[in-house]
Protein backbone atom coordinates (compact mmCIF):
# COMPACT_ATOMS: atom_id res chain seq x y z
CA UNK A 1 0.00 0.00 0.00
CA UNK A 2 1.54 3.49 -0.94
CA UNK A 3 0.27 5.93 1.62
CA UNK A 4 1.76 9.39 0.12
CA UNK A 5 5.25 8.56 -1.72
CA UNK A 6 6.20 5.75 0.68
CA UNK A 7 5.37 2.17 -0.60
CA UNK A 8 4.19 1.23 3.20
CA UNK A 9 4.51 -2.68 3.96
CA UNK A 10 0.67 -2.88 5.42
CA UNK A 11 0.50 -6.63 5.07
CA UNK A 12 3.90 -7.38 6.84
CA UNK A 13 3.10 -4.76 9.69
CA UNK A 14 -0.39 -6.66 10.35
CA UNK A 15 1.54 -10.42 10.51
CA UNK A 16 3.82 -9.05 12.42
CA UNK A 17 1.56 -7.29 14.84
CA UNK A 18 -0.43 -10.70 15.25
CA UNK A 19 2.45 -12.55 16.09
CA UNK A 20 3.44 -9.77 18.85
CA UNK A 21 -0.39 -9.84 20.10
CA UNK A 22 0.38 -13.76 20.77
CA UNK A 23 4.13 -13.28 22.08
CA UNK A 24 2.33 -10.41 24.44
CA UNK A 25 -0.84 -13.09 25.39
CA UNK A 26 1.92 -15.62 25.72
CA UNK A 27 3.79 -13.47 28.34
CA UNK A 28 1.41 -12.55 30.54
CA UNK A 29 -0.49 -15.83 30.82
CA UNK A 30 2.44 -17.95 31.29
CA UNK A 31 4.08 -15.80 33.63
CA UNK A 32 0.73 -16.12 35.71
CA UNK A 33 1.18 -19.85 35.73
CA UNK A 34 5.44 -19.67 37.09
CA UNK A 35 6.38 -20.95 33.63
CA UNK A 36 10.19 -20.39 34.10
CA UNK A 37 11.84 -17.88 31.87
CA UNK A 38 13.59 -20.19 29.85
CA UNK A 39 11.15 -22.46 28.74
CA UNK A 40 8.89 -19.06 27.90
CA UNK A 41 11.31 -18.14 25.29
CA UNK A 42 11.53 -21.56 24.18
CA UNK A 43 8.02 -22.07 23.65
CA UNK A 44 7.96 -18.31 21.57
CA UNK A 45 10.66 -19.49 19.45
CA UNK A 46 9.06 -22.58 18.53
CA UNK A 47 6.03 -21.14 17.74
CA UNK A 48 7.29 -18.77 16.06
CA UNK A 49 9.62 -21.26 13.52
CA UNK A 50 6.28 -23.56 13.75
CA UNK A 51 4.17 -20.54 12.56
CA UNK A 52 6.34 -19.45 9.62
CA UNK A 53 7.10 -23.25 8.29
CA UNK A 54 3.39 -23.99 8.51
CA UNK A 55 1.93 -20.82 6.78
CA UNK A 56 4.32 -21.34 4.22
CA UNK A 57 3.75 -24.71 3.46
CA UNK A 58 0.01 -24.57 3.41
CA UNK A 59 0.28 -21.56 0.97
CA UNK A 60 2.82 -23.54 -1.35
CA UNK A 61 0.22 -26.66 -1.01
CA UNK A 62 -2.94 -24.36 -2.36
CA UNK A 63 -0.79 -22.81 -4.82
CA UNK A 64 0.89 -26.01 -5.98
CA UNK A 65 0.02 -24.76 -9.83
CA UNK A 66 2.76 -22.02 -9.22
CA UNK A 67 6.17 -22.20 -9.92
CA UNK A 68 6.84 -21.23 -5.85
CA UNK A 69 9.79 -22.56 -3.16
CA UNK A 70 9.58 -22.69 0.39
CA UNK A 71 11.32 -19.15 0.10
CA UNK A 72 9.00 -17.38 -2.19
CA UNK A 73 6.02 -18.58 -1.00
CA UNK A 74 3.68 -16.56 0.93
CA UNK A 75 2.21 -17.25 4.39
CA UNK A 76 -1.28 -18.84 4.62
CA UNK A 77 -2.79 -17.71 8.19
CA UNK A 78 -4.44 -21.02 8.53
CA UNK A 79 -1.03 -22.78 8.08
CA UNK A 80 0.28 -20.49 10.69
CA UNK A 81 -1.92 -21.22 13.25
CA UNK A 82 -1.58 -24.61 13.00
CA UNK A 83 1.71 -24.63 13.09
CA UNK A 84 1.53 -22.80 15.98
CA UNK A 85 -1.27 -25.57 17.61
CA UNK A 86 1.44 -28.29 16.69
CA UNK A 87 4.52 -26.33 18.56
CA UNK A 88 2.64 -25.69 21.76
CA UNK A 89 1.05 -29.32 21.74
CA UNK A 90 4.55 -31.00 21.10
CA UNK A 91 6.12 -28.46 23.92
CA UNK A 92 3.33 -28.88 26.76
CA UNK A 93 3.94 -32.95 26.14
CA UNK A 94 7.92 -32.22 26.43
CA UNK A 95 7.67 -30.63 30.10
CA UNK A 96 4.52 -31.53 30.84
CA UNK A 97 3.10 -27.99 31.01
CA UNK A 98 -0.10 -28.25 29.76
CA UNK A 99 -0.65 -24.38 30.04
CA UNK A 100 1.44 -23.93 27.19
CA UNK A 101 -0.85 -25.32 24.50
CA UNK A 102 -4.00 -23.64 26.73
CA UNK A 103 -2.19 -20.33 26.17
CA UNK A 104 -1.87 -20.64 22.64
CA UNK A 105 -5.68 -21.95 21.78
CA UNK A 106 -6.74 -18.85 23.50
CA UNK A 107 -4.71 -16.57 21.99
CA UNK A 108 -4.91 -17.85 18.43
CA UNK A 109 -8.47 -16.29 17.51
CA UNK A 110 -6.60 -13.02 18.22
CA UNK A 111 -3.63 -13.55 15.89
CA UNK A 112 -5.43 -14.36 13.40
CA UNK A 113 -8.17 -12.02 13.80
CA UNK A 114 -5.04 -9.46 13.31
CA UNK A 115 -3.79 -10.96 10.56
CA UNK A 116 -6.80 -10.70 8.49
CA UNK A 117 -6.75 -7.09 8.84
CA UNK A 118 -3.62 -7.07 6.50
CA UNK A 119 -5.49 -9.39 3.61
CA UNK A 120 -8.20 -6.98 4.10
CA UNK A 121 -6.06 -3.44 3.69
CA UNK A 122 -3.95 -5.03 0.60
CA UNK A 123 -6.67 -7.11 -0.99
CA UNK A 124 -5.63 -10.48 -0.77
CA UNK A 125 -8.29 -13.52 -0.23
CA UNK A 126 -10.82 -10.72 -1.28
CA UNK A 127 -14.77 -12.23 -1.36
CA UNK A 128 -17.25 -13.16 -3.89
CA UNK A 129 -18.85 -10.53 -6.36
CA UNK A 130 -21.13 -8.25 -3.64
CA UNK A 131 -23.15 -4.75 -4.54
CA UNK A 132 -24.57 -4.99 -1.04
CA UNK A 133 -23.48 -3.07 2.26
CA UNK A 134 -19.97 -2.39 3.40
CA UNK A 135 -19.00 -4.03 -0.43
CA UNK A 136 -15.56 -3.11 -1.01
CA UNK A 137 -13.28 -2.18 -4.85
CA UNK A 138 -9.81 -2.81 -5.05
CA UNK A 139 -8.60 -0.66 -7.97
CA UNK A 140 -5.66 -2.64 -7.95
CA UNK A 141 -7.36 -5.83 -8.47
CA UNK A 142 -10.60 -6.53 -9.96
CA UNK A 143 -11.88 -3.41 -10.29
CA UNK A 144 -15.41 -4.57 -8.86
CA UNK A 145 -17.84 -4.66 -5.66
CA UNK A 146 -16.67 -7.53 -3.36
CA UNK A 147 -17.69 -9.27 -0.16
CA UNK A 148 -15.41 -8.19 2.76
CA UNK A 149 -14.90 -11.66 3.88
CA UNK A 150 -11.71 -10.84 5.33
CA UNK A 151 -12.99 -7.97 7.93
CA UNK A 152 -15.74 -10.33 8.81
CA UNK A 153 -12.99 -13.22 9.67
CA UNK A 154 -11.26 -10.63 11.70
CA UNK A 155 -14.43 -9.34 13.84
CA UNK A 156 -15.58 -13.08 14.01
CA UNK A 157 -12.58 -14.39 14.71
CA UNK A 158 -11.81 -11.48 17.52
CA UNK A 159 -15.82 -12.75 19.03
CA UNK A 160 -14.00 -15.94 19.52
CA UNK A 161 -11.02 -14.55 21.11
CA UNK A 162 -13.40 -12.87 23.75
CA UNK A 163 -15.51 -16.49 24.38
CA UNK A 164 -12.22 -17.97 25.23
CA UNK A 165 -11.08 -15.09 27.48
CA UNK A 166 -14.42 -14.91 29.23
CA UNK A 167 -14.91 -18.10 29.43
CA UNK A 168 -11.36 -19.24 30.10
CA UNK A 169 -12.12 -21.87 33.09
CA UNK A 170 -15.10 -23.59 31.93
CA UNK A 171 -14.41 -27.15 31.01
CA UNK A 172 -14.20 -27.97 27.78
CA UNK A 173 -13.43 -24.15 26.61
CA UNK A 174 -10.36 -24.87 24.55
CA UNK A 175 -12.06 -27.85 22.49
CA UNK A 176 -15.28 -25.46 21.97
CA UNK A 177 -12.72 -22.41 20.85
CA UNK A 178 -11.15 -25.06 17.95
CA UNK A 179 -14.49 -25.84 17.25
CA UNK A 180 -15.94 -22.55 16.75
CA UNK A 181 -12.88 -21.24 14.70
CA UNK A 182 -12.73 -24.49 12.46
CA UNK A 183 -16.80 -23.92 11.87
CA UNK A 184 -16.18 -20.75 11.32
CA UNK A 185 -13.39 -21.08 9.15
CA UNK A 186 -15.60 -23.81 6.75
CA UNK A 187 -18.19 -21.58 6.21
CA UNK A 188 -16.67 -18.88 5.54
CA UNK A 189 -14.41 -19.82 2.97
CA UNK A 190 -18.02 -19.95 0.76
CA UNK A 191 -17.42 -16.10 0.48
CA UNK A 192 -14.17 -15.86 -0.70
CA UNK A 193 -13.90 -15.39 -4.40
CA UNK A 194 -11.22 -17.95 -5.39
CA UNK A 195 -13.82 -21.15 -3.81
CA UNK A 196 -16.34 -20.20 -6.25
CA UNK A 197 -18.19 -23.05 -7.78
CA UNK A 198 -16.04 -25.78 -5.47
CA UNK A 199 -17.51 -28.17 -3.46
CA UNK A 200 -14.36 -27.74 -0.80
CA UNK A 201 -11.60 -26.72 -0.54
CA UNK A 202 -7.93 -27.19 1.60
CA UNK A 203 -8.94 -24.97 4.42
CA UNK A 204 -12.62 -26.78 4.56
CA UNK A 205 -11.05 -29.82 4.67
CA UNK A 206 -8.37 -29.04 7.59
CA UNK A 207 -11.44 -27.67 9.58
CA UNK A 208 -13.46 -30.75 8.91
CA UNK A 209 -10.04 -32.65 9.96
CA UNK A 210 -9.81 -30.16 13.44
CA UNK A 211 -14.03 -30.43 14.38
CA UNK A 212 -13.62 -35.13 13.76
CA UNK A 213 -10.48 -34.74 16.04
CA UNK A 214 -11.67 -32.50 18.46
CA UNK A 215 -15.16 -34.36 18.73
CA UNK A 216 -12.61 -37.55 19.67
CA UNK A 217 -10.88 -35.59 22.21
CA UNK A 218 -13.97 -34.83 23.91
CA UNK A 219 -15.64 -38.38 23.83
CA UNK A 220 -12.35 -39.76 24.81
CA UNK A 221 -12.55 -37.05 27.64
CA UNK A 222 -16.22 -38.15 28.63
CA UNK A 223 -15.49 -41.83 28.91
CA UNK A 224 -12.39 -41.07 31.54
CA UNK A 225 -14.67 -39.47 33.32
CA UNK A 226 -17.45 -42.09 33.52
CA UNK A 227 -14.89 -44.95 34.38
Amino acid sequence: MIIGKINFPIYATFIFLSFLFHIIFHIVYLKKKKLSNDYLFLSIFMNFIFCIIGAKILNLYTNKKMALTLLTAGFSSYGGAIGILLSSYLFSKMISNFFILKSSILSLPLMYSISKLGCFFVGCCYGIPYKGLFNVTYLQGLNISLFPVQLVESIVFFLIFLVGIFYHKKKYILEIIILLSACAKFLLEYLRYENIGKFICVNQVISLLLIFIVLIIIQRKKVKQTV
